[in-house]
């Protein structure tokens, strides 16, 4: 694995967290760049998301990476809906 291709991704996905301007053209360059292959997928799903197994696949971790942002966008938008108050 290479841990610097996991490292430059981690920071890049986590500093664009939440802003779909920058995080998707980010997740489209990882998606896209040749050099991650599945560990440096994996690796990267570990710094980013959670801890995943080892025989994750490319596919799914780039899943889990896309879910944590779009869940992130979600929570956000029904706070905004809700006046950033408890619904309970």
């Amino acid at each position: 694995m290479r841990k610097d291709i996991v490292e430059r991704y981690v920071k890049l996905l986590k500093e664009s967290l939440g802003d779909d301007e920058a995080f998707m053209p980010v997740y489209n360059s990882m998606t896209s760049d040749k050099e991650v292959q599945q560990p440096e997928a994996v690796g990267i799903g570990c710094g980013f998301v959670a801890t995943m197994p080892v025989s994750t696949t490319k596919k799914t971790a780039f899943e889990r990476i896309l879910r944590r942002h779009k869940n992130l966008k979600k929570f956000t938008s029904k706070q905004r809906a809700i006046g950033n108050r408890s619904a309970a």
